[in-house]
């Protein structure tokens, strides 16, 4: 049972008898517990600045409530989109074309093992955001060059950041379009490196947002592409950077030093490959 527990449940259902003993057993361990019996209030929780944990959602054929949520999230939270764990009877139609194989789905009266999945990904969740935090107190004003790191790979996000992590960045990682947007509405970073092709929107998309919201950053952006469209190539800026994923990480990191050059100038040395 997590002592101090940071990241909150999100139980998404329209039983009152379910939401009543699910809450019980989470506030019983700890857990800050947040109800949600309409897919309104739901967006509005999954919206807020809350580190969300969990989410518990009913989908079968009587309550379709966790189907329309989970596909709000692919839209707009594509960070949690393997926190969910829903609840069915059985799988509801659509559910493995949807989900993909990123959350289980358990029956009402398996209620002891929804609430073990459930803590068990909140503290994954809540450890996550402690590091994240720690790191990010511990280098606010140390003269490392910030930088947005975005990425929907877990694979390659994890490997991003410990080649970057290992230059000096100050990182900031999130996997999805519309985090890195959050992000960008509260901070200003050295340097933006990201995928170009994300589930939930592209590097084009990106770069149109921070030209109409944050103009001074659209210029720090690099991004990376494993394949990159004949049709995306002929409609780049002729200052937007694509460079291969996975290829040459020496021009990759030339890029990024070049940003931090532009940005801080000479007064701080960049970070260079060891």
């Amino acid at each position: 049972m997590p002592a101090s527990p940071t990241a909150s449940i999100l139980l998404v259902h329209d039983d009152p008898a379910l939401l009543d003993a699910l809450t019980r057993s989470f506030e019983e361990r700890g857990f800050d517990v947040r109800i949600a019996a309409t897919e309104f209030v739901a967006q509005t929780h999954l919206s807020s600045d809350a580190v969300i944990g969990a989410v518990i959602a009913g989908w079968d054929a009587g309550h379709l409530l966790g189907r329309a949520i989970y596909s709000w999230v692919l839209d707009h939270r594509y960070e949690l989109r393997a926190r969910f764990v829903f609840v069915a009877s059985a799988p509801p139609p659509g559910f493995d074309e949807l989900v993909q194989g990123r959350c289980l789905l358990m029956r009402p009266g398996d209620r002891g093992e929804i609430v073990h999945l459930g803590a068990s990904l909140a503290e994954q969740a809540a450890a996550e955001s402690a590091t994240q935090g720690a790191a990010n107190g511990a280098a606010g004003d140390d003269g490392q060059p910030s930088l947005l790191l975005i990425e929907d790979d877990p694979l390659q996000l994890d490997c991003m950041q410990m080649l970057l992590g290992e230059l000096h960045y100050r990182i900031t990682s999130v996997e999805s379009r519309q985090a890195a947007v959050d992000a960008l509405q509260r901070s200003d970073f050295d340097v933006i490196l990201s995928d170009w092709y994300m589930a939930d929107g592209s590097g084009a998309e990106l770069r149109d947002w921070l030209q109409h919201h944050r103009p001074h950053l659209a210029t720090r952006c690099v991004f990376m592409s494993a394949s990159l469209s004949s049709r995306d190539g002929k409609q780049l800026a002729p200052d937007t950077k694509v460079l291969p994923k996975g290829q040459d990480a020496d021009s990759l990191l030339a890029e990024l030093r070049g940003v931090v050059e532009r940005v801080r100038g000479d007064a701080i040395e960049p970070p260079q490959s060891p």
